[in-house]
């Protein structure tokens, strides 16, 4: 038989009752290898490695990290932002700069962030990156290599 209940409390309440702020209560993994590659100027597209979490309390924060390869080539400046289901959150311009060079160079995704979704429903982070200027081909997130994502629910 499995329990279920203690204390009259469900187990997620004991769970994470009486755990210090800062505490991990749970982690979350996501990987991808499709390419991420504008096509157009100024126009975000989504990054694999979409992750969802559903936090155990609307006071939790998340923590986000983000990696991979990419390359880069004469697309001026690139930008990385991170959505919370819908809704922009962060978004970093001028993460990689490439003037002129029709050589392409390797640029490393790599971001964090602190969230505080205020929710205990489900939700679903994900990264998408776009050119300013420059070739359909000149920027390349997760080109050849594996992009991982992780949300972390740390007690608030």
């Amino acid at each position: 038989m499995a329990l279920t209940k203690l204390n009259n409390q469900s187990l997620t309440a004991v769970t994470s009752a009486g755990l210090p702020s800062g505490t991990v209560l749970q982690v979350k993994q996501a990987t991808g290898t499709t390419v991420a590659q504008p096509s157009s100027n100024n126009t975000f597209v989504d990054c694999t490695a979409a992750v969802t979490i559903t936090p155990s309390s609307s006071n939790s924060k998340i923590l986000l990290m983000h990696t991979a390869g990419g390359l880069i080539s004469n697309v001026g400046d690139a930008s990385i932002r991170l959505l919370r289901d819908s809704t922009v959150i962060v978004t970093s311009t001028r993460h990689g700069y490439k003037d002129s060079n029709s050589d392409y160079s390797a640029i490393n995704w790599a971001n964090q962030y602190l969230d505080s979704p205020s929710t205990t429903s489900a939700v679903t982070y994900k990264w998408q990156i776009a050119k300013q200027s420059g070739s359909s081909s000149g920027l390349r997130h997760s080109d050849t290599a594996t992009a991982v994502s992780i949300a972390m629910e740390i007690a608030g």
